[in-house]
């Protein structure tokens, strides 16, 4: 099952940003750590490490990525991920 902390329904239906990318974020590693996690990895940490390393890969100089949070504030690392990946 997905888990879910501190995200209320009501948050979901405001469309309180925050909360509506935590319940997006859980959803991903939830799948993540099912689908990929490989090796045994069932950990949500270990799992962002490893999409940290694939976004690194991904972005290369375009986009220098540290973390992922504010690597990713100003949309940079996304449009070299997109433009990577097309």
């Amino acid at each position: 099952d997905v888990k879910i902390s501190n995200i209320g329904v009501l948050d979901i239906v405001d469309g309180k940003p925050k909360s509506v990318l935590g319940l997006v974020w859980s959803i991903i590693a939830f799948y993540l750590v099912r689908d990929i996690g490989g090796g045994g990895e069932r950990d949500v940490a270990a799992v962002k490490r490893r999409v940290l390393r694939w976004a690194r890969r991904r972005c290369g100089r375009r986009a220098p990525i540290s973390d992922l949070t504010k690597s990713f504030k100003d949309g940079k690392a996304f449009l070299a991920i997109l433009n990577d990946v097309d």
